[in-house]
């Protein structure tokens, strides 16, 4: 069986470009201004998530690859759910007493402040 070339639509916009992960890793730096994720946390990311949220990518050969949209989009849903989480504790005045009763307990029960 012959090898098949596939075309590169490195000037197409319907196409975008897989990024091995190093590449990967570096793009995520910079979007996020954060520092490069090594490969096995996005090897992580796309098999088992953050926070609920799965990274968009694909085995290719030996290796991962995710294009740059995957990232976009994973970051900006990381950001949704981070959030939401701090959203619903502020708007839950219930769930505010309730931790502050907590924390009295545990300060009760450890001889002083827990914090």
């Amino acid at each position: 069986m012959a090898h098949r070339a596939y075309p590169r639509h490195a000037d197409d916009d319907t196409h975008p470009r897989a990024l091995p992960l190093t590449e990967a890793a570096r793009e995520w730096a910079r979007l996020t201004k954060t520092p490069r994720p090594h490969r096995s946390t996005l090897i992580r990311w796309c098999t088992k998530g953050c926070r609920g949220v799965r990274l968009c990518g694909r085995r290719a050969g030996n290796g991962w690859v995710v294009t740059r949209d995957a990232l976009v989009e994973f970051h900006r849903r990381l950001n949704e759910w981070t959030a939401h989480a701090a959203v619903s504790v502020e708007a839950n005045p219930a769930r505010a007493g309730e931790i502050a009763a907590a924390l009295h307990e545990l300060d009760s029960l450890i001889g002083g402040p827990a914090r």
